[in-house]
């Protein structure tokens, strides 16, 4: 074996080398980017109105769903005791969905406001929640306190 051939010899070894990192990098890649897209797909979860749901209740019986619509009026039952909250959600005043939730009853929630509930249906129309969220603007209105900033800091304070 001569000074040519192990030249060439050594050419070959680097070239695999090379072929050998790149499939390796791309195996890495594919491997992330399929986890990625396994574990995405396993956490999605769509918002629904409450129409939607009420006309095929069977389409979500068997998974975790999000229902989003306005609180109705007189339909809020809440017992503070058991911390278990119901009322009623529509989108449409003619579809509605019932809705029980065991937890804290948020501060924010009132009737005819928007609420996102998630959970799983019960039956055509009832729906337990394991998560409420009260949708309300985003404006801040600042209380009229005085002007003064010494003022402001005793009347805070008091």
């Amino acid at each position: 074996m001569g000074p040519k051939d192990l030249n060439n010899f050594q050419k070959k070894i680097r070239m695999n080398k090379k072929k050998k990192m790149v499939i390796g990098g791309l195996i890495i890649v594919l491997t992330i980017i399929t986890l990625f897209a396994t574990i995405s797909s396993e956490n999605i979860t769509y918002y629904y109105s409450p129409g939607e749901v009420v006309q095929s209740p069977e389409n979500f019986k068997t998974r975790k769903i999000r229902v989003m619509g306005l609180g109705q009026s007189g339909s809020v039952q809440w017992k503070p005791e058991a911390t278990e909250l119901s009322f009623r959600i529509s989108d449409d005043d003619r579809s509605f969905l019932n809705i029980s939730y065991v937890g804290a009853k948020p501060d924010m929630f009132r009737e005819k406001q928007g609420i996102i509930v998630e959970g799983i249906m019960v039956s055509d129309t009832d729906f337990v929640a394991n998560t409420l969220l009260i949708k309300h603007n985003e404006e801040y209105k600042i209380n009229d306190h005085k002007k003064d900033k010494k003022d402001y800091y005793y009347t805070t304070v008091e």
